[in-house]
């Protein structure tokens, strides 16, 4: 049965939930069923919720004498027209398969994600405006929730006696006859010959773990990795004449115009937890939403995210949790914030918390916790309120001076909020100072200096919907260059960068580093005798890193000044 339909509020409704989701599929003809439990979307089934989940399987087979009959329906019109939608409707998506080269070049490309990701923020959207209702959460909600026994779990506990089992069986195990049945797993994966699965079952019954199965396969295979990719406008095509949700875009928007960049917050999954609907429902809405967001990969460490964040430079690390980690990964990482001198960085947590552990996580240092069944503006409101909170009445920049000589790098260092995105606001006169002026070659600047500086702000300003070679010959023309001088330029740089290919395709289609790349050829096109860089190399991965550092490099030795900021000592240190 469905866990996505369980809800934390009013949570006995699960049980009617469950016995009706699993009688369709009994009614369907399933040969194996699994009945969740009443609380699974607050904690771990205890003994008394799982008793009442598989009673409600015991009640189905023997109570209702509903497995009697082949086809319990009888061919009712009813559900041959839903059958028939249902069909049309995935016959729709089987073509789009097909029409990409099958399901292997499909996932490759992203698509069945993407389309259930679309699908959760539709349906997450509706619920939010109250289009559509969920019993408990947002219709017949009760004024008091009632405290339900959870199953507590010390994972500390856990791991410490998995381990001491593990070295137990490694103990007795007979190491050589272990070693040849992973020699012959990765020999079949080298070769394809024989049958890996077959293979895997022999070298389990020899005592070999997981672990070392799979690190047999992964000399061959390597191991995957997945790109993430975050949609945007299907939360906000669904919800956007909501009152809650157009407050939240007025507080994004006031944040913005206080911070100088949009709020940036990155999710994380972290340890060997694989859900990930909630957290990209949580992406995708809250970058209709005004956010900048950045997606972790799945099952990183503490210290990993918190490594990810920082170099991000992110405003908040929001810690998806749905298995029961978080009292132990949600400590280490903000412990692993602190030791990397990032403690500034808001740490927030979402999923299946029991409220019983709220004040553990309070005390550790997280700022809030959001649970099953929030509203999502309302959710990215609060984060956004205490944001501002903390920056209102705060001078973001004073008594700074620099000059920046002709042909030269400058690099602006600080940590997040120290003000460097407000100063070069301030520098390429997006915001006004209170005092002080900003010279170029001497002169204050005035309204012809703008095509002598090229600026790529961190808040990236690309439109989604162009494709990338018209995008580009817009901004090329606003910076006054012809349409045929433009064509000339941009073949030069995209040819550099190996990116010819991409001319016709979408900027929304583009992973966040092929956009970085864009908007770069887009700031440096019309030649600019000064070069604004805000952070430059953020979300870049090394390759690309150091591809962008090779122009700046030959932009400087052709007398460009450039200006840059980061976060990052040894960038500084570097350039």
């Amino acid at each position: 049965t469905s866990g996505y339909s369980l809800t934390a509020q009013d949570p006995y409704n699960n049980i009617s939930r469950t016995c009706i989701e699993a009688l369709a599929a009994v009614m369907g003809g399933t040969q194996s069923l699994h009945t969740n439990s009443l609380d699974e979307a607050i904690a771990l089934p205890t003994d008394y919720s799982a008793k009442i989940a598989r009673d409600t399987q015991k009640y189905l087979q023997s109570g209702i004498n509903v497995i009697s009959a082949i086809d319990p329906m009888g061919g009712s019109y009813y559900v041959e027209s839903l059958t028939s939608q249902l069909v049309e409707k995935a016959w729709q998506h089987i073509q789009e398969i097909e029409s990409l080269g099958g399901m292997t070049a499909a996932i490759e490309a992203g698509i069945p994600k993407m389309r259930i990701e679309e699908a959760a923020a539709a349906k997450q959207a509706r619920i939010d405006s109250g289009n559509e209702y969920v019993i408990g959460v947002n219709l017949f909600k009760k004024e008091t929730e009632s405290e339900l026994d959870i199953l507590k779990v010390d994972n500390t506990k856990v791991r410490l006696e998995q381990i001491d089992r593990l070295t137990e069986i490694k103990s007795k195990r007979d190491d050589q006859k272990v070693r040849s049945t992973l020699q012959a797993i990765t020999e079949c994966a080298r070769t394809g010959s024989g049958n890996l699965l077959e293979l895997a079952i022999i070298a389990a019954r020899e005592r070999a773990t997981l672990g070392e199965i799979t690190m047999a396969m992964e000399e061959v295979f390597g191991r995957y990795k997945a790109t993430n990719r975050t949609i945007s406008g299907v939360y906000a095509k669904e919800i956007h004449m909501d009152a809650k949700f157009k407050n939240t875009l007025e507080l994004s928007d006031r944040f913005a115009a206080l911070e100088g960049r949009r709020p940036r917050i990155m999710v994380a999954k972290l340890g060997q937890d694989g859900h990930d609907r909630g957290a990209k429902i949580i992406a995708t809405s809250f970058a209709d939403l005004g956010f900048d967001v950045d997606m972790g990969p799945l099952f990183q460490t503490p210290s990993e995210a918190a490594t990810q964040a920082a170099e991000n430079d992110v405003h908040i690390l929001g810690i998806s949790s749905l298995a029961a980690g978080h009292k132990t990964l949600v400590p280490e990482t903000i412990a692993a914030l602190k030791k990397i001198g990032r403690e500034d960085i808001m740490v927030i947590v979402g999923g299946v918390v029991p409220v019983q552990d709220y004040p553990f996580l309070f005390e550790q240092g997280v700022a809030a916790i959001f649970g099953p069944g929030t509203i999502i503006a309302e959710a990215a409101a609060e984060i956004l309120e205490i944001l501002i909170a903390n920056i209102t009445d705060h001078i973001a920049v004073n008594d700074v001076s620099f000059d920046v000589k002709a042909g030269t790098i400058f690099g602006l260092l600080g940590p997040n909020g120290a003000g460097k995105t407000s100063l070069i606001r301030i520098i390429t006169t997006i915001t006004g100072a209170d005092s002080g002026q900003v010279l170029l070659n001497g002169e204050p600047l005035n309204h012809l200096h703008p095509n002598e500086i090229g600026y790529m702000p961190e808040e990236r300003g690309l439109y989604k919907k162009m494709k990338v070679g018209e995008q580009l010959l817009y901004l090329a023309q606003l910076k006054g260059l012809t349409e045929k001088e433009a064509k000339i330029k941009l073949k030069t740089w995209m040819v550099k960068f190996d990116i010819m290919n991409w001319w016709d395709k979408k900027v929304g289609d583009l992973s966040k580093g092929m956009s970085q790349k864009i908007q770069f050829i887009a700031t440096v096109i019309h030649d600019p005798k000064l070069l604004i860089l805000d952070e430059p190399f953020s979300g870049l991965d090394p390759i690309n890193a150091n591809l962008i550092k090779d122009e700046i490099y030959q932009l400087k030795e052709k007398g460009t000044s450039i200006l840059f900021s980061t976060h990052r000592m040894e960038q500084v240190e570097e350039i």
